[in-house]
């Protein structure tokens, strides 16, 4: 007797880098991890900042 088993495997979805930021879509926001003092820093789409962002980013495609 044979048993068909079926494995799905799940890959995890790589993010977009721009200027450094990680461009998270799903959260609408820019992240940028510093590793030397352990810090991240969030953007969110809808700032200032991150509206320039991400203007830059979408000219630039």
């Amino acid at each position: 007797m044979k048993i068909a088993v079926n494995i799905m495997v799940i890959k995890p979805k790589k993010l977009p880098v721009f200027m450094g930021y990680t461009l998270d879509f799903r959260l609408k926001e820019f992240r940028k991890f510093n590793l030397k003092y352990r810090t991240i820093e969030f953007i969110n789409f809808e700032s200032e900042k991150g509206k320039r962002i991400l203007k830059k980013y979408y000219n630039s495609n």
